[in-house]
């Protein structure tokens, strides 16, 4: 299905070195300049040391080590530099490339004040006490002092849930927890999504911020196999809740209120080495796109392509190396790509038919 494209080291450690759309990819090599893959390939040269690149439909945002944002049009190939206070630090919203930049400022350990920078004005304004962590169309969702917050760009703060009422969980190790956002799944039927640190997922009314429902997804129950999902391996396509960790797979339907999948295929896994998938795994079609770290595991770093209607895996790439760890996957329409422990990123290209 894929074959090794190439292998790029970069100077960055994280997986702020590279970054994808649908059609293009780029990435930091190991000189500090921008390579951009599209239908043809041209490398942008930024003097100056950069922290973090970001494909946004047809730009390129590249924040560089002294704070300065640029935005390039790689079709035009024309940038735009902005100037950052030191302070001053880039929130990577799901839609940068309309005309604001959200920044953030951490005022102390426990206040955050966001920025937000109009790209075609120039002009700064202050939200006070907000974090912005998921974006929908004008509408902006955040969390701050542990409230979810509803903020609109055109009407400012719309509306707060504090977690606290929710109270706390046991949690091995540490006892009682605070209920915690862990990430902002989406928008379903009206609905915001929400993904706590106790597995527990908030559905809350996206006009009113009430409570419409919090519920944990159990899987295979009355069976000696019976488990309640992790937050961390819960992931939302469209009106489907997905779950896959160590080989066990379900899909939960949000409209029917049932799950409609869910297998266990953890010693079929275990044999060929390829049961401890880390949790970003990819879901499309019926095609389920994952990668094993390698690391403290009995397996080495892999990717592997399995087939959810047959059950089986159709295609995988084991990297020979126990020396080495991967701790990044993402794919985009004709690529996979991912980052090692040794900031080396391996690009694989599916093959033609």
């Amino acid at each position: 299905m894929f074959i090794q494209k190439e292998k790029v080291t970069t100077n960055v450690k994280n997986s702020w070195c590279f970054t994808i759309d649908e059609n293009v990819y780029a990435y930091l090599n190991e000189n500090w300049n921008i390579t951009i893959v599209q239908s043809d390939v041209h490398e942008v040269v930024i003097n100056y040391h950069i922290n973090r690149v970001h494909l946004s439909k047809d730009l390129l945002f590249i924040l560089k080590e002294d704070n300065s944002l640029i935005t390039y049009d790689y079709l035009k190939r024309t940038y735009v530099e902005y100037g950052l206070d030191e302070s001053d630090k880039i929130i990577w919203g799901q839609d940068l490339s309309k005309e604001d930049i959200f920044f953030s400022q951490q005022i102390s350990l426990i206040e955050v004040t966001t920025g937000r920078l109009n790209r075609k004005t120039g002009i700064k304004t202050i939200i006070e006490n907000f974090y912005p962590c998921f974006f929908v169309k004008n509408l902006i969702f955040g969390k701050v002092n542990n409230k979810i917050i509803k903020y609109s760009i055109d009407g400012g703060d719309l509306w707060q849930f504090d977690l606290q009422q929710l109270g706390t969980f046991f949690k091995i190790g540490r006892g009682n927890t605070k209920i915690e956002v862990f990430k902002f799944l989406g928008v379903f039927e009206n609905d915001l999504l929400v993904l706590l640190n106790d597995s527990s997922i908030l559905r809350l009314d996206i006009k009113t911020g009430g409570l419409v429902n919090r519920f944990c997804l159990t899987l295979f129950k009355n069976t000696s196999k019976e488990l309640k999902a992790i937050y961390s391996n819960i992931q939302l396509y469209g009106d489907i809740l997905v779950y896959f960790r160590s080989g066990k797979y379900a899909e939960y339907c949000l409209k029917d209120d049932i799950i409609k999948k869910e297998f266990d295929i953890e010693n079929q896994l275990k044999n060929k080495k390829l049961h401890d998938n880390a949790p970003g795994y990819i879901k499309e079609n019926n095609l389920l796109y994952y990668f094993v770290t390698g690391f403290g595991s009995f397996s080495l770093p892999s990717l592997v392509v399995f087939d959810l209607v047959a059950k089986e895996i159709i295609w995988k790439d084991v990297h020979n190396n126990p020396n080495v760890s991967y701790k990044d996957f993402r794919k985009n329409k004709n690529n996979l790509f991912v980052l090692d422990s040794d900031n080396t990123l391996h690009i694989f290209e599916k093959e033609s038919v």
